[in-house]
């Protein structure tokens, strides 16, 4: 039987090993890579074949620019290349905006770094998650669900979130850069940042960073935020 194999990102050593040492008794399951800056993801899972990824919500990019990883931008580039692959996102952060991101973008699972049970049984999630299912620690399934129901939600696209998560990581870019990053035209993401910014109540990229952090939508990060025009 073929093993299950897994790369970690996750920038805190001792929380990576870890979760080595609770999959690496187990036969049908190899930990491939342990990364620990985001940088190093796209590179690694070109040459290393992985069916899941256990992913850290707030990573560096690098060990120059220590600016959180834009993940929500990420994930929906990483699942449309490697289709089959399946992600387990394990986070300090419940809120619910980040969880429901999250699962809007792709990713199968959403565990608390705090949820214990979940840790002891990290091997039968990886085996849930690379068959396709769904996992969530209680309490953040009970913070999503809730959030579902909030009529107050800013229903920002998938698209605006991955607009805002680059933004949010390279403060300093102007925008003809980061439409480079996402492909797109200039036009295109001036409105699609325009368009998260009406559903937020903010008429800037640093106000619409700031916001999104407080409503839990992005990683808490960056300080002394600054973008240039």
């Amino acid at each position: 039987m073929d093993k299950i194999q897994v790369v970690i990102l996750e920038d805190h050593i001792a929380t990576a090993e870890g979760y080595r040492a609770r999959l690496e008794g187990e036969t049908d399951i190899e930990v491939m890579a342990a990364l620990t800056f985001g940088e190093q993801l796209e590179p690694a899972l070109e040459k290393i074949p992985a069916d899941v990824l256990l992913l850290d919500m707030r990573v560096p990019i690098s060990a120059e620019n220590r600016n959180a990883y834009p993940t929500m931008y990420l994930l929906p580039r990483l699942l449309e290349r490697y289709p089959d692959l399946s992600v387990l996102v394990i986070s300090m952060y419940d809120r619910p905006a980040m969880i429901d991101a999250v699962l809007d973008a792709g990713a199968e699972g959403y565990v608390l770094k705090d949820d214990r049970e979940a840790y002891q049984e990290l091997p039968m999630l990886v085996r849930m998650i690379a068959r396709g299912n769904m996992y969530l620690s209680a309490r953040a399934r009970e913070n999503w669900e809730a959030y579902r129901k909030d009529d107050f939600q800013p229903n920002l696209t998938p698209r605006q979130v991955q607009a805002l998560a680059l933004c949010a990581s390279y403060p300093n870019e102007r925008l003809p850069e980061l439409a480079r990053r996402m492909n797109l035209a200039n036009a295109t993401l001036r409105a699609t940042l325009w368009g998260a910014y009406r559903k937020l109540g903010v008429n800037s990229r640093p106000a619409a960073v700031t916001r999104a952090r407080q409503i839990g939508l992005l990683p808490d990060d960056v300080e002394n935020f600054k973008v240039e025009f």
